[in-house]
């Protein structure tokens, strides 16, 4: 893909000259448009797939915001989403997408259903999904133990022994600024379902689940148009089929009443 970020416009008559124009921008300054074409063509973006895991987003009682910020972030280091989907705390449903996406893209981000009740079960999910077997680590055990021992708060054993049962070749990536460690299971990293952990642990582990992937930023031109999408959606599929090949995205999203 493409992209170059430029200022905003009003559009009125003029739409298809300022996407032709735009579209043939490098988006670097002092490359022409013929190099940069053929550089952002050849580029091979990594691919990436998203599963949100839990009955109540499901059922509506809590909101998914996890997926939002996992877009954005992989946005902006140039990673290509593919897919995001939402499943229960069932956990075949749980194995059957993590197989699925474990198997079709490069990255795997999964959020939720990792904590010590009896309906997180994403760990047991993993483990089917890669015919692997559960074992319980000793080293998560003692870490959180400790951790909550500080803070005067007792855990029963059932819960903490669940917490920290997960797939036996699956790694545990440890951080300096968290106490949990984030589960990788090959190309799958299980997140917590908790917005403010998930984030926390992102930002964490951003530098260990990345580190091979070179950033390869998107170059997006933004236009601004005073008018209805029936007004100019002849104009835009012209210029959508005329950059096809050259892989550039061509959007529009709608704001009511946008001034």
């Amino acid at each position: 893909m493409m992209w170059c970020r430029i200022k905003r416009f009003i559009v009125t008559d003029s739409l298809s000259y300022l996407i032709d124009n735009r579209c043939r921008c490098s988006g670097q300054r002092g490359m022409n448009s013929e190099y940069s074409s053929n550089v952002t063509s050849s580029i091979q973006r990594k691919t990436a797939g998203i599963i949100i895991i839990g009955d109540e987003i499901l059922k509506g009682v809590t909101s998914d915001v996890n997926s939002n910020f996992f877009c954005k972030e992989l946005y902006g280091r140039g990673i290509l989403l593919k897919k995001i989907s939402i499943v229960s705390d069932n956990v075949d449903d749980i194995a059957c997408e993590v197989k699925q996406f474990s198997e079709s893209y490069d990255l795997v981000f999964s959020s939720g259903g990792v904590g010590p009740t009896h309906d997180d079960r994403t760990y047991t999910g993993l483990a089917i999904a890669f015919n692997d077997e559960l074992t319980t680590r000793q080293e998560m055990m003692v870490l959180i133990e400790y951790f909550m021992r500080s803070m005067n708060k007792i855990i029963p054993d059932g819960g903490l022994q669940r917490m920290c049962t997960v797939p036996k070749s699956a790694q545990l990536l440890w951080g300096k600024q968290t106490v949990f460690p984030l589960v990788q299971m090959r190309n799958v990293y299980a997140f917590p379902g908790i917005p403010e952990f998930c984030i926390e642990a992102f930002k964490e582990y951003e530098n260990s689940i990345f580190s091979s992937y070179a950033a390869k930023p998107f170059y997006s031109c933004v236009l601004h148009i005073k008018s209805t999408e029936l007004q100019f959606s002849d104009i835009i599929m012209e210029m959508a089929k005329k950059y096809s090949s050259k892989k550039v995205s061509i959007g529009s999203y709608p704001v009511r009443n946008n001034q």
